[in-house]
């Protein structure tokens, strides 16, 4: 854009790129949670016959295995984004922010100073170390 010839170099809006929370502990914990979700749905769409592409028998095993799941693998990508619309809908908050307010908030509320607010602490620690998550970082 142009004013008058010289170059308008006013700031047109700000990108500040992605959130912390999503790259970081919190996010992991959300992604396995949609992974362990996806997964299991997708595997109930591959059982289905009526949703295979049935390719002749001239077609290498190879390319006929790729186009047996592509209709699979698109209605679980239908159905994982569709759930995180409503939940986004619903709630006011996307998926990863809607588990940190449940799980974490929580959490501070309830550790004190005593010593079985510490135990429960620490065997939730445990438990998402057990999983594969810093627990310390998520708590």
């Amino acid at each position: 854009l142009t004013k008058g010839g010289v170059a308008d170099l006013t700031k047109v809006g700000t990108f500040t790129g992605f959130n912390g929370d999503y790259l970081g502990a919190t996010g992991l914990f959300t992604a396995l949670i949609v992974g362990i979700l996806a997964l299991e749905i997708y595997g109930m769409f591959r059982k289905m016959d009526a949703l295979k592409i049935k390719m002749p028998e001239q077609v290498p095993p190879g390319v006929s295995r790729a186009f047996e799941v592509l209709i699979p693998t698109f209605l679980t990508l239908v159905v994982v984004g569709t759930i995180g619309w409503l939940v986004h809908m619903t709630t006011g908050q996307y998926f990863n922010d809607l588990i940190k307010t449940v799980i974490q908030e929580p959490l501070v509320n309830i550790i004190g100073d005593n010593i079985v607010a510490v135990m429960f602490m620490y065997v939730l620690i445990s438990l998402f170390w057990l999983v594969g998550i810093h627990g310390n970082n998520m708590l």
